[in-house]
């Protein structure tokens, strides 16, 4: 409950106990070791998230790309009017020195 915030519950108790100061260092020492661990929890999930975005860094360039055009498509004009079905291609440039 200490982790959850359930701090109204136990404050009381403290001043009622013979050891009032004991109670409250290990109040704050246990808050303190319950808020680190929660932060590297949420640490260790940014950080597996983010590994597995750059891991698939360029398949996620190429994807982001051919949605841009697919959305653009309106904006293209055609030489034939009756025939406005065409199709994306994307290859990858291994010459290119940025990934390209």
């Amino acid at each position: 409950m200490l982790s959850l915030g359930e701090f109204e519950n136990l404050v009381p108790l403290f001043s009622e106990h013979p050891q009032t100061g004991f109670c409250y260092i290990l109040f704050v020492g246990a808050t303190f070791v319950s808020q680190v661990t929660m932060l590297n929890m949420v640490i260790a999930i940014m950080g597996d998230s983010f590994e597995r975005i750059t891991e698939n860094k360029l398949l996620n360039s190429v994807k982001t790309k051919i949605k841009l055009c697919s959305e653009l498509t309106g904006n293209v004009e055609t030489l034939d009017e009756e025939d406005d079905d065409f199709i994306f291609v994307a290859t990858l440039d291994d010459n290119e020195e940025d990934g390209g």
